[in-house]
């Protein structure tokens, strides 16, 4: 990116830690001393990172986590495959192309709930896609976006959907970095910080604790799309498609 500043020019904003200076900090904000940890404390610290990562895909979509993916579909197609790190998948998208110069068309999918699909009939009808269900049970192994009615051959279609990503593991070793918004960093070792404390420094606790509730509603409360709410119906494309 380039550009020309119109004010005094921006001071350098570089600093990125290594999850390893951020244990540092995870450590002192307990009263421990880094250098007299134990290797049972490293991999305490490690597995309180993690499942306070985890934790945080359960408090709603963060917005640093949300990658947009492009699927090309084919005739009679009743599904697609899902990356297992994605978590759960918002605003799905139907793009038809068609004619020279290429033109497109974009119709919003309804979901699905397990038991509606279900209910489908013939789950190899063939139509342009009008709903999905998104199968995220699966705790391992691959899981599915299922189409309804299945793909047919009136267009050239492209399933656009954005999905809300599992945040990638805190691996300290070799200058590993945060996969973590810089918003979020404090929040990040606050949080990590009263988890540890909870095995390590319980006298601590509280105090942390606390100040882990503040730092996530400050950094939740940045990450928000600042636009106007509005809400209209228009159901004219999905009977025109």
């Amino acid at each position: 990116m380039s550009g020309t500043a119109l004010g005094p020019t921006p001071a350098a904003a570089v600093w990125t830690p290594p999850i390893a200076d951020l244990c540092i900090e995870v450590f002192e904000q307990c009263g421990l001393q880094i250098a007299q940890a134990s290797t049972e404390q490293y991999a305490s610290f490690r597995r309180s990172a993690n499942l306070i990562q985890l934790r945080w895909l359960g408090r709603g979509v963060s917005l640093f986590k949300m990658v947009q993916w492009s699927v090309p579909l084919t005739q009679g197609q009743t599904s697609v495959p899902v990356d297992p790190a994605v978590f759960d998948i918002f605003d799905v998208i139907r793009r038809t192309t068609f004619g020279t110069p290429p033109t497109q068309t974009d119709i919003a999918l309804y979901p699905l709930s397990r038991g509606e699909y279900t209910d489908v009939p013939n789950k190899l009808q063939q139509g342009p896609p009008t709903s999905y269900w998104f199968n995220k049970a699966p705790a391992a192994g691959p899981r599915s976006l299922y189409l309804w009615p299945a793909v047919d051959a009136q267009g050239s279609y492209t399933l656009l959907y954005w999905a809300f990503m599992r945040i990638g593991d805190a691996a300290p070793e070799n200058g590993g970095l945060l996969d973590v918004r810089e918003a979020f960093w404090y929040a990040w070792v606050s949080e990590v910080a009263a988890h540890f404390a909870l095995k390590w420094a319980p006298e601590r606790l509280q105090v942390l604790a606390a100040n882990a509730t503040t730092a996530w509603t400050e950094a939740a409360n940045a990450d928000t799309e600042r636009v106007p709410f509005r809400v209209w119906p228009d159901l004219s494309p999905y009977f025109n498609s």
